[in-house]
């Protein structure tokens, strides 16, 4: 840990510290406890951490096929350079050369971290209401108020871009509902648009006019229905077909090792410490499952709360109910540091 830079165990903010926590004949625990020095190495977790019966103060060394973080924990290597603070210290995140993100394509989390890690997420996820970054970076009110958008999108209230003809679509894309605007049930098209094989009509009501079906183009995919959509609508999460068929037989990206994939049958990702939070974040409460819940497996350094929610070991005894129904607070074991 450098001397002058505290780590909180959220890998979130740093704070200054002046390297003079304790006093004389202390030993200082990563969780910012004080106790007496003939306490470390004496198998017994006098932190409430376990950071002064860690291997680097006990001297020890970690196996050589595994990661040796700066506190001395020992983490499997493949944890190295995943995005998350696995040590503790962010030791395994230090010095990652992490792709940068397409500013074409994609948006930079300002995460706020000690250490960068540059967490891209799809533009589209910007200003929709989800916290998609883990910070709200990507909900800044700041840079959704200013956002713009492509010609090709409709700009929501929100700060959000969908693509424009999703506009008077009949669903609600904007979290605030401004692109289903009152004046969409009295909307107006050219003739032309009449069996053009594109639902111009909220209803599709357009394209049910004992149209002659067309045939769809190289660059466009064929509906069940027999609407033509642009290719790349194609198996992106939404339903462009109105009858979901541009959305069967796909194969989704996987999500990232810090992630947990929903069981919504569209492989959406979310952050894995949104799981077993008591929030449906997946939207089909498979991250609150409780069969899922009571059998998941916490990371190294972690401590897992009788709900299934994994919290950093240094939130155990703090006084904080961080686990939201108070198992990292035992009494019996708490009170010790109280």
């Amino acid at each position: 840990m450098t001397r002058g830079r505290w780590y909180l165990a959220d890998n979130k903010h740093c704070i200054r510290d002046n390297g003079t926590r304790c006093q004389p004949g202390q030993f200082t625990c990563m969780n910012g406890r004080c106790i007496r020095a003939q306490w470390k190495c004496d198998n017994d977790n006098d932190c409430g951490d376990g950071s002064d019966e860690l291997e680097r103060v006990s001297f020890h060394t970690c196996d050589p096929t595994v990661f040796t973080c700066g506190n001395g924990r020992c983490v499997p290597y493949h944890y190295r350079c995943d995005h998350y603070d696995d040590c503790g210290d962010n030791s395994d995140e230090e010095g990652c050369l992490f792709r940068p993100c397409d500013p074409n394509t994609e948006f930079t989390c300002g995460n706020g971290r000690c250490i960068s890690t540059n967490i891209c997420i799809p533009r589209s996820y910007l200003c929709d209401g989800d916290n998609d970054c883990g910070d709200m970076s990507d909900e800044s009110p700041t840079h959704c108020a200013t956002a713009t958008c492509s010609q090709s999108e409709f700009r929501c209230s929100s700060g959000r871009c969908i693509p424009a003809h999703w506009y008077c679509d009949g669903g609600a894309d904007c979290a605030d509902g401004s692109d289903e605007p009152q004046s969409c049930s009295e909307k107006c098209i050219p003739h032309d648009w009449v069996c053009d094989g594109d639902a111009d009509c909220a209803d599709a009501l357009d394209e049910h006019q004992n149209c002659s079906r067309r045939s769809c183009g190289v660059n466009e995919f064929t509906c069940s229905n027999g609407l033509c959509i642009r290719s790349s609508y194609r198996c992106d999460r939404r339903n462009d077909c109105g009858d979901s068929s541009d959305e069967q037989s796909c194969t989704y990206q996987p999500c990232q090792q810090h992630q947990f994939t929903c069981q919504n049958g569209r492989c959406r990702c979310i952050p894995e410490s949104w799981q077993c939070d008591g929030e449906d974040d997946c939207g089909d409460q498979s991250d609150e499952d409780p069969t899922h819940c009571s059998t998941r497996t916490c990371r190294p350094g972690q401590f897992k709360c009788r709900n299934g929610r994994c919290v950093p070991q240094s939130f155990k005894c703090d006084v904080d109910d961080d686990c939201g129904d108070n198992s990292d607070e035992p009494l019996e074991e708490c009170s010790k540091y109280i």
